[in-house]
Order: structure tokens, then sequence, then C-alpha cells
């Protein structure tokens, strides 16, 4: 069973993001108050990591550095947020610990969000930023959490069609692979998750997607072609609407070839690890996912 502050948690999102998403008439500002209302948190960074914006054209967003981090290695994290909303003030709290856990700088990208700005603009910001911090000389491993997990894979696969080297690794946190109705999770879970409502899923999508096809693989990587894609690490809720988004992904890119270390819960709100420091739940996929990018990044022989 879920920990009270993670039941709690799950209460919280109900009440300030579940309700609006789900309300009868689709309203974008409302939205994106409530992902801040849940998200913006008094901070609680770790103690000595340093929160550095960025100056660099070309380069928005902000660093996260850590006290003691190695040297030429770099994450760069995607928020969430539907592709509508977040930004990287939303997602802070998780960027700082999982730098932390980690032991390597973070980088937070603050990319273009729609309806203002739509496909493939946020696909075109990622892969700008990571030619921009391989400019720097820096390895970089790719993460992201729901619609910023699906521009982390879609940020692979853009690189590989350009003929580009693969980043050193994904990070996935219940991520969104599939634009259409396809994942049964969408209706058995819609009432168990706490968080996302989907009343307005297909027109809210539609916002990025655009005019292009929702098979495309940069659209919905579950249909694409995942061989030669790095290794992966993967966190999803049984409950959550996007369950099925996860498990089918991680099926694909095991039937690929492609190593992939996934980790199943039970019983949390989708995107549960934005609540690191909070809950014992986040704090222990924090470290686990730390874990695994500090392994990732000795694996690069790039350690100072």
């Amino acid at each position: 069973m879920p920990s009270l502050r993670a039941r709690l948690a799950n209460l919280a999102a109900r009440v300030l993001v579940k309700r609006v998403t789900n309300a009868p008439r689709f309203d974008l500002a409302a939205v994106r108050r409530a992902m801040a209302s849940r998200l913006t948190m008094p901070a609680a960074l770790p103690w000595g990591l340093r929160v550095v914006p960025s100056r660099e054209p070309g380069l928005p967003g902000e660093w996260l550095h850590p006290r003691g981090a190695r040297t030429g290695v770099a994450l760069l994290f995607i928020h969430g947020g539907g592709f509508i909303a977040g930004s990287p003030r939303t997602h802070r709290s998780f960027a700082a610990w999982l730098a932390h856990r980690a032991g390597v700088a973070v980088f937070s990208l603050d990319y273009r969000l729609a309806p203002e700005h739509p496909y493939p603009a946020a696909l075109d910001d990622c892969v700008a930023a990571v030619r921009a911090l391989r400019a720097r000389g820096l390895q970089v491993a790719v993460g992201g959490d729901s619609a910023g997990g699906q521009l982390a894979i879609a940020t692979a696969l853009r690189l590989r069609a350009a003929g580009e080297p693969m980043p050193a690794g994904l990070l996935l946190v219940c991520p969104l692979t599939d634009f259409t109705d396809a994942s049964a999770s969408l209706r058995t879970n819609a009432d168990s998750e706490p968080l996302l409502g989907l009343r307005h899923r297909t027109y809210t999508l539609a916002l990025y997607a655009g005019a292009a096809s929702l098979t495309d693989p940069l659209i919905s990587p579950v249909y694409g072609d995942l061989r030669g894609l790095p290794p992966m690490i993967v966190e999803a809720s049984r409950i959550e609407v996007l369950w099925d988004d996860a498990r089918r992904f991680v099926e694909a890119a095991q039937a690929a070839g492609v190593a992939v270390e996934f980790h199943p819960h039970d019983g949390l709100a989708h995107d549960w690890q934005l609540m690191v420091p909070f809950t014992p739940e986040a704090n222990a996929s924090v470290r686990r996912l730390g874990a695994w990018v500090a392994a990732t990044a000795r694996a690069l022989g790039r350690i100072a």
C-alpha cells in the first residue's frame, strides 16, 4: 500500500489537477495554473546544489549543479506537461534531486510549448539542446517525464535519422508513447488515475501534433523502429492511464534488442517521482534513477 504521504499526494492531485483537466470546458490557462499549483512547491533542494540560469543563445533553461559533480557528462532533462504546460521551474525539485543522486549536472530545458508552438517546435528544441551540449564537449544522456519522456525518445529517433550518435541513455518516467487511443489503460484506469483527466485528451494532444500522423514514430514512438536505441530505464504505475503506454513501449524496445530496465509500481499517481523529497516512494524512485544515471556516466569513462 502507498505511504500516507503518497496517498495525500494522490488526493491533492485529484483536487488540484484532475478536476481541472476533466472540466466540461477546456481552459488552457487553468490547466497551466493547476500544474504550477501542484508542482511549484517551496524550495526543498539538496544542500549545496546550484541552480544557474542558462545565458547561452539557443539553449534556454537552467543548469542544476550538484556538489562534486562528475565532469564531461550531463543529463538533458525534458519536463512533462502534455506539451502545453510545465517549465524548468515546475520540475526543479525533481531535476535537482536527480542531479544530486546521479552526481552529474542536469540541464533542464525550457522548450517551446503548444499551442503557441506546435510540433515539431518542442522536438526541434530538444535536438538543438543535445547538439549544443555536445558542442561543449559533453557526453549527453536524455530523460524526461510524461510528455518529456515522449520527447526524449523522439529526440533519439531524430538523432539516429540524422546519422548522429545516440544519447548515452534514456531515462523515461511515466512516458507518453502513443497518441492514438490504443492503450487499454486509458479506459481501465480512468478512475484509478489520481492526476490525469482524459476528457480533453484528444483535443490537447492535437494542439501539439497538428496535422502530423498520430502513428508517426516522432509522435507515437511505440510504432517506431526502436533498433539501435541506447540503454534505458523506465518507471510507471499500474494505476495510471499511461500504464499501457509505458508497458507496450518497453515490450517493443525489448523486442528490438534494446537494453531496458523497467520498474512498475502499484498505487501511485502518474509522475509520482515529482513529489521528491516529500514522499518515500518518490525518494526511492529518484535514488534508483540517479544510480542508473551514475552507472551510465561511469560506463562512459569520462569521469574526472
